[in-house]
């Protein structure tokens, strides 16, 4: 897709239809990425629900996951996860392209590449299309399981992700800036 073209679907395309799961099989890692916090720097309710979708896909296809800290939280006892929780720069917001950049540098250390990396991505239906534009920026075959029964929260102390109503425009703006830095 030319950046033209991204730059079209930017404000319409919201809708990312989900893998069969049939090709979930041949993926080498899960990377989830977080939606909002919950109060008092809890997970939230969405987080909750990606954190039972990751778990579940990294059960049945004895995958490895690397995490967002708020879906990590929620997923006691699970041993095959690392977890990214800090910007490399203390200064700055973890955001969708640094929990991408540094899941790819895990990959690139522990993960056989011929072929390229597949990594089935875990996150909120909303922000999927970004998170996989910005995934296969860095080189990752994507995978998509189904989230559309992740919810916005209401709680969320970001305010964005409190509904779509509030998201869109944070969202179509975080797009463009990502088409313009060249991370889509």
């Amino acid at each position: 897709m030319n950046v033209f073209s991204k730059l079209v679907h930017i404000p319409f395309t919201w809708d990312v239809i989900p893998d069969t799961g049939t090709e979930f099989q041949n993926a080498h890692v899960i990377i989830g990425l977080s939606f909002g916090i919950g109060p008092d720097n809890t997970a939230g309710k969405s987080n909750v629900a990606l954190a039972k979708v990751a778990q579940s896909l990294s059960s049945k296809f004895a995958l490895p996951s690397i995490l967002q800290w708020e879906i990590a939280s929620c997923i006691s006892g699970f041993d095959r996860e690392v977890t990214i929780s800090k910007h490399q720069d203390p200064e700055k917001y973890l955001d969708t392209y640094e929990v991408l950049r540094q899941a790819y540098a895990i990959c690139k250390k522990n993960v056989p590449t011929r072929g390229g990396i597949t990594a089935i991505i875990v996150a909120h239906p909303d922000h999927v299309w970004r998170v996989e534009m910005t995934a296969k920026k860095f080189g990752f075959k994507t995978l998509i399981p189904n989230t559309y029964d992740v919810p916005y929260d209401q709680h969320s102390t970001q305010e964005w992700t409190r509904s779509f109503k509030k998201f869109i425009f944070r969202e179509i703006a975080a797009r463009i800036i990502y088409l313009l830095k060249g991370w889509i």
